[in-house]
């Protein structure tokens, strides 16, 4: 009789603790358990080991869970396997709903992110990250590599130490930015900043808007500047692009309202400077008149006589004409009065410079201000030729 009175009062003490709320410090708990003071939940061990126990709870639901075997928390909701034991990993913390904290150290907070990466970081909206100490913030953000991190949207950061910010943005290689939106950084250690921007050359700086950095250490300002297929993107070669300003209006119609290449040759208004300035259309100065250059004795040697004059400048022959697509000028309707240099090459050779480029091998340059001074000895032979005739005249009105 006493065991069945024993047994039946442990039962309704059982059943009224069941239906009540257990406080502890506190006369009035207000949940189901209410604890007031501190708290510690602990094991035996200073750090954990190889666990020896599964997680307590496994499964969808809703949990806050301390699993002392790995020294892990997680807190939320789960509706599959997210807290299972193969996705804990030891010191790790996650909390939200279906979030992944999976490896050494890592930490997911939010929804749905996933963080495989030793000691990596997700904040927000189904963010990867994969990478060793690689953090993302925001939604649908992929952190690959080491210490690799994005934040905003849809970005990805592949390569170690790279960094994608805004929507859309790729940093593929080591040490590469990408921030904005849709830019594209590929070369190490290359930045693409801006809206639709593209760094793929090595150390490569691409900003503002449609630009494309292709060339090994090229900088690119402006938008939609032209796009050529540099000798390399890896390492310096005088004849590829160092810095460019793009004024083009569309991708179809690009253009470069400036361009330096490595060798130091500056060109305006066009993507293809053969001297060290190259201008395509007209150049002004204050003042009018020729630009100036040093002219001084003491700085020149084998001086010799110019004898070139009036019998050259009477084999010249001026035309009108237009570029042509193997020029790489842009404006191809505008018309211009020039020379055509393998005539005057026969005529006055030091007029003439012989490069190669991609069309040709033997592309002919015209400097025209050796014509001045060729004029100038025209002009003296005709004032010769001119007081002769004065003298004759006048020795026939004397007669």
């Amino acid at each position: 009789m006493k065991k069945i009175i024993c047994t039946t009062a442990v039962l309704l003490c059982m059943k009224i603790m069941l239906a009540q709320n257990i406080g502890i410090g506190i006369d009035t708990p207000a949940a189901k358990l209410h604890v007031t003071g501190n708290v510690v939940f602990s094991m035996p061990n200073a750090a954990p080991g190889v666990p020896t126990e599964p997680p307590p709870v496994n499964g969808a639901g809703r949990r806050l869970m301390w699993y002392p075997e790995k020294a892990a928390f997680r807190v939320g909701y789960t509706d599959a396997s997210s807290w299972s034991f193969d996705n804990i990993g030891t010191y790790s913390f996650a909390a939200g709903y279906n979030t992944k904290a999976r490896s050494n150290g890592a930490v997911s907070i939010g929804t749905g992110n996933d963080v495989s990466g030793l000691y990596g970081t997700a904040l927000g909206y189904y963010n990867r990250v994969l990478g060793y100490g690689g953090s993302s913030i925001g939604a649908a953000n992929r952190s690959e590599s080491s210490y690799s991190f994005t934040a905003g949207g849809d970005n990805i950061a592949k390569g170690m130490w790279s960094v994608a910010i805004g929507n859309n943005n790729d940093a593929q290689a080591e040490n590469s930015i990408a921030i904005g939106a849709y830019s594209f950084a590929s070369g190490k250690h290359s930045v693409a900043l801006g809206k639709t921007n593209i760094a793929s050359g090595d150390y490569s700086f691409a900003a503002n808007a449609y630009t494309e950095a292709r060339s090994f250490n090229e900088t690119v300002f402006g938008r939609y500047n032209t796009l050529t297929i540099p000798n390399s993107s890896t390492r310096w070669i005088e004849s590829d692009r160092l810095f460019v300003i793009g004024n083009g209006t569309s991708d179809g119609s690009r253009s470069n309202a400036l361009t330096i290449f490595k060798n130091g040759n500056v060109g305006i208004m066009t993507a293809m400077p053969d001297a060290r300035l190259s201008v395509n259309g007209n150049a002004s100065k204050s003042g009018g008149g020729v630009w100036a250059a040093w002219s001084d004795a003491r700085l020149k040697k084998n001086i010799v006589p110019y004898n070139a004059g009036l019998k050259e400048i009477l084999q010249i022959n001026p035309v009108r004409f237009q570029y042509n697509e193997l020029s790489g000028e842009e404006d191809l309707d505008q018309n211009y009065v020039g020379i055509i240099a393998q005539e005057i090459e026969k005529i006055l050779p030091s007029t003439i410079t012989i490069k190669e480029d991609d069309h040709f091998k033997d592309k002919r340059m015209f400097d025209g201000s050796e014509l001045i001074y060729t004029l100038i000895n025209a002009v003296k032979e005709q004032q010769q030729k001119i007081e002769l005739l004065e003298k004759k005249i006048t020795l026939l009105e004397n007669k």
